[in-house]
C-alpha cells in the first residue's frame, strides 16, 4: 500500500487554514456540486487574491425542490436550446442568491478547522510536557522544533537510521549520505562501538555559509543523539561541501574539510 497522501482526501478547510490563515473571514465559496468530486479534489478553483474558492460540494441550492428550477415537462416541447439557456440563467441567478449562505457556511467550517488545529497543538504540547518533560513552546531552534513533534514515536523511530537521514535531508534541503560501521577512540580497543555517520552534501557554499550551516545544526545533532540514537551507538553528523566532481588536469577546489600540511 502506498504511503503517499491522497490529495482528494484533504479538505478545503484544512488546506486553506494552513496556507491562508489570515483570510478565514474573507472567503466567498461557490459550490459546483458533489458530482465533480468523483474525479476532482475538494477545491476546483482557487483565487487567493480575490478570496474566492469553488468546491466540489452541494450547496444550499441543492436543498431546494427541483421544481423551483424546472418542471418535468418543461424541456419536452419547444425550442430545447432556448429553454436550456433560460434554465442555466435561472440556475445562475439562484446560485448568486445563495452565494452568501454558502460562503457563510464555509467560513464557519474554516473556524471549526482552526479550533481543531489549535486543540491538537495544545494537546501535543501537554503530551510532550507530561511524558517527555519537553517544552515545545519554549524551543527556539527551527530544526529541533520541526523534529520535536515526532517525540511520541521515539519507541518506534529510535535506531531507524534511514528515517534520521530523511529528516536531515528534509530539514536542511541538501542530500544526505549515510555510512554504518564501528567506532573507537583508539586502534587497540577490544570492544568497538557501532557507529552511524551522516554526511550532509551542501553544494556551492562560501566558507562562511558552510561554517554557519555547521553551527546551526549543532542543536539538531544533540537532539537526535539524545532521542533517536541508541545509547551505545556513536553518531556523527558532518557537513561536507559537495561541489563539481574532480576531473584530472582541471583546477581542483579543495573541500572545506581539507587540511594542507606545509
Amino acid at each position: 500500500m502506498s504511503d503517499r497522501v491522497n490529495i482528494k482526501e484533504i479538505s478545503a478547510e484544512m488546506l486553506l487554514d494552513y496556507l491562508y490563515p489570515e483570510l478565514s473571514d474573507k472567503w466567498t465559496a461557490r459550490y459546483a456540486g458533489a458530482f465533480y468530486r468523483n474525479y476532482s479534489e475538494d477545491i476546483v478553483k482557487l483565487d487567493a487574491d480575490a478570496c474566492h474558492v469553488t468546491l466540489t460540494r452541494d450547496g444550499a441550492l441543492k436543498l431546494l425542490p427541483q421544481g423551483l428550477l424546472t418542471t418535468d415537462d418543461e424541456l419536452k416541447e419547444g425550442d430545447f436550446s432556448e429553454k436550456e439557456k433560460a434554465l442555466k440563467k435561472r440556475k445562475s441567478l439562484l446560485e448568486e442568491i445563495f452565494l452568501p449562505f454558502d460562503s457563510f457556511t464555509f467560513r464557519n467550517s474554516l473556524h471549526i478547522e482552526r479550533q481543531i488545529s489549535q486543540l491538537l497543538d495544545e494537546k501535543l504540547d501537554l503530551l510532550l510536557k507530561k511524558y517527555f518533560h519537553y517544552d515545545l513552546a519554549a524551543e527556539t531552534d527551527k530544526y529541533v522544533k520541526e523534529l520535536a513533534v515526532m517525540l511520541p514515536f521515539t519507541s518506534r523511530l529510535r535506531a531507524d537510521f534511514g528515517f534520521i537521514g530523511d529528516v536531515l535531508s528534509g530539514l536542511t534541503g541538501y542530500g544526505v549520505e549515510m555510512f554504518a560501521g564501528r567506532y573507537s577512540e583508539s586502534d587497540d580497543t577490544v570492544c568497538w562501538l557501532p557507529m552511524v555517520k551522516y554526511e550532509i552534501l551542501a553544494e556551492d557554499l562560501e566558507a562562511e555559509e558552510y561554517n554557519e550551516l555547521n553551527r546551526s545544526i549543532d542543536p539538531l545533532r544533540n537532539f537526535i543523539r539524545e532521542w533517536f540514537i541508541p545509547f551505545d551507538t556513536h553518531l556523527e553528523i558532518v557537513v561536507k561541501h559537495h561541489g563539481i566532481p574532480f576531473i584530472l588536469q582541471e583546477k581542483l577546489t579543495l573541500d572545506y574539510n581539507t587540511e594542507i600540511n606545509k
